[in-house]
């Protein structure tokens, strides 16, 4: 199986155009009943991260419009799309992904992109740190006791049993 989208870019954009009219055609009915759907009647609305390359935006653009000679096709940002979802113009969107975080001040429903901040630190890493703590504390319980003289008692609301990643040292 071929993936038209590589990354961030749009490999093949026959592929992916292919790829889109196939999800289209798994809908079961269209909204005057008729049993599959045409392209031309959905309203279309392409959330797109910022991350994208501005060719890739273009192509994708391009081929949407094309496609549905510009009619019901939208383009709007994660970020953007995400504050209005909460009925939120302005504001600041953290989008904490598993590898990164990336800060998004919204305007009026525009993104600043200039002002658009990604940080290398994501949820992956702040879970490490989560089990790092644990196990530190674990290992204390174990040394130390927990001041009622049974060595080695589980931390409340922590069980041993739950698989959990180890670090590798």
């Amino acid at each position: 199986v071929f993936n038209p989208v590589q990354g961030n870019s749009i490999a093949s954009m026959g592929d992916f155009l292919a790829l889109l009219k196939h999800c289209i055609a798994q809908l079961p009915y269209n909204s005057n009943g008729q049993e599959h759907f045409d392209l031309m009647e959905l309203q279309v609305v392409l959330s797109y991260k910022l991350q994208y390359p501005d060719v890739t935006m273009r192509k994708l653009v391009d081929m949407l419009f094309g496609v549905m000679n510009g009619q019901n096709v939208s383009l709007i940002s994660e970020a953007a799309l995400s504050m209005s979802s909460c009925g939120v113009n302005t504001g600041l969107l953290i989008d904490i992904g598993a590898t990164c975080t990336t800060l998004s001040p919204v305007y009026e429903g525009m993104v600043l992109r200039n002002a658009v901040r990604v940080m290398e630190v994501g949820g992956d890493h702040i879970t490490e740190f989560m089990e790092i703590l644990l196990d530190y504390k674990e290992s204390k319980v174990r040394n130390e006791g927990c001041g009622s003289g049974n060595y080695g008692e589980p931390i409340a609301g922590y069980s041993s049993s739950v698989p959990r990643r180890r670090r590798e040292t």
